[in-house]
């Protein structure tokens, strides 16, 4: 059985501080339900024409069927190794142990910049997904990638500093 409160207005009793108690979840539209993020440094490449998982990855498990996924990606170090190369970015998502299918691809340019044969690196690619994920299972997002063009692209991966750069993705669940 479902109650009912009609209200017009909600305020503490005593101070400014109403507490909703652990374990219960006050659903209202816009509310972030919860943040998932990870980071990594791990230098990875690809010589692949097609599109191919890389370590960037995060899973969810939605508190609401209803709620969006926000997917906000960062991929840092960008580096092709032809002058006529480029790395192709997308997003693929799919529920833990299903199957997974591109959402987007965001990204066709990154890499050379000019016709010379001098590298580029440090190139960064962001890009931000809203996701009706309409479910509530455990779903994996993961950024692939793939050459398009010739040679090896690469991200995380700067001259200098190898290793020390980071590529993140996050997932904020948005109640609806």
């Amino acid at each position: 059985m479902v109650s009912i409160l009609k209200t017009d207005k909600i305020q503490a009793s005593h101070g400014s501080t109403i507490e909703v108690p652990s374990g219960q979840v006050l659903h209202a539209p816009g509310h972030v339900m919860q943040v998932v993020s990870n980071h990594y440094t791990a230098i990875e490449n690809t010589s692949s024409a097609s599109l191919v998982a890389s370590s960037v990855l995060a899973n969810i498990t939605p508190k609401f069927a209803t709620s969006k996924i926000l997917v906000d990606m960062r991929i840092q170090g960008i580096l092709a190794t032809e002058h006529s190369s480029n790395v192709e970015l997308a997003l693929y998502n799919g529920t833990e142990g299903g199957t997974y299918s591109s959402l987007i691809i965001w990204n066709q340019v990154s890499g050379y910049t000019h016709s010379s044969d001098e590298r580029m690196y440090g190139a960064t690619s962001t890009f931000q997904y809203f996701h009706d994920v309409n479910n509530t299972n455990n779903n994996r997002y993961t950024v692939y990638f793939r050459v398009a063009g010739s040679g090896v692209v690469y991200y995380n991966n700067y001259r200098d500093v190898a290793a020390s750069t980071a590529s993140s993705i996050t997932l904020t669940e948005i109640a609806q």
